[in-house]
């Protein structure tokens, strides 16, 4: 056995691994769909995403094995860097000098094929690979290592998105300090966000043109929920442009009914809604008002998306929504049955990228309350929170008259 070279960029390497939190962020949906795709082509019984550390590589998303992790010496992935733009292939281990004694070949669980390709930083810096594993000889076509090269260039423009959204939290008070309105504030996001969601759509079109036939329905389906994804970000982008640039204009008003408006939130919410089982009650209908529609749907679509996303597991979200109106006022109501929140921290809740320590768990930025916020305001539009912990909150709307 073969002690894998060391990479002669190793320190910068191991910095870029840093960079992306690599060692300590989770997994996402993301890297185990692209997993998923990969069993799916490949039918081998193991498939992963390893990352190669200092000492040892860990798998960020694993299928087809129990351990999380391997001493860095008998790692096939490490030799794999060494290359970071070739694909790696060892058709038979116990042919291969490199591996013919490495415990993973002579012993449990008896590594026969294996091939990576390594996942880069944009600097092409090899941080660890996607590979695949079967426990005989085994092979791939051409048209099989062109598919594990794109899977493996999808993986790095995930952990590039993820860095994204690390960065924008770091930068909370540059951004602030950037952003004198709205306006301001969206088109950073429309700038970080925008190009990476397009090059995801256009991979997805292009991977399911080229390999649709070798993907079973189940694949297709995962296929079709990220293409929708993609497809509802761009909408949620060009909503929030769209309402930045209007935001500061009352003139731009006009008659907005909120009926329509809470289904259309709803539409963007349906994969959620389906994937928590949450049931949705209008008890009666809404008023019409004067508003933005798109920041209406906006304000609308992130407070139902919080009551939908922070219930006990053992809850099915349900969400409740009424109007009342009367000669003194109009309100709209949103009740949910969530995990609350504590009356000392209503009035931290709107300010930008803060999020309660009880909601650490559930991803989030912490810039959905904010908006509500913010087309509140311009709206004149006064919210309310009334919440018990555990029984659930509500949020209260006083329409302006």
């Amino acid at each position: 056995m073969q002690t894998p070279p060391i990479p002669e960029n190793e320190q910068d390497r191991l910095k870029e691994i840093e960079k992306y939190h690599l060692r300590t962020s989770l997994s996402n949906e993301s890297l185990e769909g692209i997993l998923y795709i990969a069993s799916t082509i490949f039918k081998m019984p193991v498939n992963l995403i390893s990352i190669v550390d200092k000492e040892k590589q860990f798998f960020k998303v694993k299928k087809g094995i129990e351990i999380d992790e391997t001493s860095r010496d008998v790692s096939f992935c490490a030799h794999a860097i060494n290359k970071p733009d070739e694909l790696m292939i060892i058709p038979d281990a116990t042919k291969d000098e490199r591996f013919r004694n490495n415990p993973f070949v002579t012993n449990d669980p008896s590594v026969r094929f294996y091939a990576g390709i390594p996942i880069k930083s944009p600097n092409n810096i090899a941080l660890g690979t996607l590979c695949v594993i079967d426990y005989k000889p085994n092979h791939l076509s051409e048209e099989q290592q062109e598919a594990l090269r794109h899977l493996g260039k999808q993986v790095t423009l995930i952990l590039e998105l993820q860095n994204s959204n690390q960065q924008l939290k770091k930068n909370e008070e540059l951004l602030i300090a950037q952003a004198n309105d709205m306006e301001d504030y969206a088109h950073i996001i429309a700038h970080d966000l925008k190009e990476p969601v397009r090059m995801i759509k256009s991979f997805l079109d292009l991977f399911t043109k080229k390999y649709g036939n070798q993907i079973e329905d189940k694949g297709k389906h995962y296929i079709e929920l990220a293409s929708e994804g993609t497809d509802r970000m761009n909408k949620l982008i060009e909503d929030l442009l769209s309402f930045a640039k209007k935001s500061r204009v009352r003139g731009n008003l006009k008659k907005s009914d909120l009926n329509l408006i809470v289904e259309e939130a709803l539409n963007h919410l349906d994969f959620l809604i389906k994937e928590k089982d949450a049931t949705i009650e209008i008890e009666n209908t809404l008023p019409t008002i004067e508003g933005i529609p798109e920041a209406l749907c906006q304000l609308f679509f992130n407070i139902l998306q919080n009551a939908i996303k922070f219930v006990p597991g053992d809850k099915k979200p349900l969400i409740r929504i009424s109007a009342e109106d009367n000669k003194s006022f109009r309100i709209v109501r949103i009740t949910d049955n969530g995990i609350g929140i504590p009356e000392n921290q209503f009035e931290h809740i709107f300010k930008i990228f803060r999020r309660l320590e009880n909601k650490s768990e559930t991803p989030g930025t912490g810039i959905g309350l904010t908006i509500v916020k913010k087309i509140a305001d311009i709206h004149q539009i006064r919210v309310e929170i009334r919440s018990e912990i555990d029984v659930g909150t509500t949020f209260l709307l006083y329409l302006p008259t």
